[in-house]
């Protein structure tokens, strides 16, 4: 199984579960490591999934809020160009 279709199934998991799933036990159900199970977690996070983690295991909240951010925009400035762009995203 692909990486892509392997977190495909991690979503599908998650979304039937009734409960926390942890790392250990989506590892053996998709036959990879937990490691591979984090990374792929990590990398549906990075898309905007609303996976969180707890101590008992990953789950998708059944209710989650829309996020809050839209996008990111990365840039780099010196103090007074940071100054500015706080003041505009302010205003």
């Amino acid at each position: 199984m692909d990486g892509a279709n392997r977190r495909k199934k991690i979503i599908q998991i998650l979304d039937k579960s009734a409960g926390a799933c942890p790392g250990a036990y989506i590892a053996k159900i998709l036959n990879v490591s937990r490691q591979v199970i984090v990374q792929d977690i990590a990398i549906l996070r990075a898309k905007g999934n609303g996976i969180i983690a707890t101590p008992q295991g990953y789950i998708i909240p059944k209710f989650y809020p829309k996020p809050l951010i839209k996008r990111v925009i990365a840039c780099t400035h010196d103090k007074n160009g940071l100054e500015d762009e706080l003041k505009t995203i302010i205003s």
